[in-house]
């Protein structure tokens, strides 16, 4: 009889720490999944400033998305490779040609700029894990590097 109880608690023990390290194992993954969301909405903010200067045409504000840039940490998460940095690094280059050009030219670049902010905000009602995001970076890389290209020859052109 006394065998029978232990293994009953025994088997008691091992549900309950079953059940809390499932539940352990979601938080855990819900609190990467909030983290890497938040980088994108910094990410997301970054482009809504570069849009409402291209619209305005106003030079001061790109300077201000520019700094606010430079400012908050961006793709800085210990979950995060260097890929989202080289997406970031090339806004940000793309942001500085923008800078040197003619605010005339900036309806331009206007489409580039929804192509990345689609991208960005498509994903806002997933719960992200790793391979999502970095699936949302290889989809972003080659948009902002058109966008930086973009900006290049505008600036160039004057």
């Amino acid at each position: 009889m006394r065998k029978g109880i232990y293994f009953v608690l025994m088997a008691l023990i091992i549900v309950l720490l079953g059940v809390l390290s499932i539940n352990l194992y979601q938080k855990n993954v819900e609190a990467k999944s909030a983290i890497l969301k938040k980088e994108l909405l910094i990410f997301q903010n970054h482009i809504s400033g570069t849009v409402r200067a291209v619209d305005s045409k106003n030079n001061v504000l790109m300077k201000d998305t520019l700094l606010r840039l430079n400012t908050f940490e961006t793709f800085h998460s210990k979950y995060i490779d260097t890929k989202p940095q080289l997406v970031l690094s090339s806004y940000e280059q793309g942001l500085r040609y923008l800078l040197t050009t003619k605010t005339s030219n900036y309806n331009e670049i206007k489409n580039n700029l929804d192509i990345i902010f689609q991208t960005v905000t498509s994903y806002d009602d997933e719960i992200l894990d790793q391979e999502q995001f970095e699936k949302i970076i290889d989809e972003l890389l080659p948009q902002v590097e058109e966008f930086r290209d973009k900006a290049k020859t505008l600036s160039e052109e004057g």
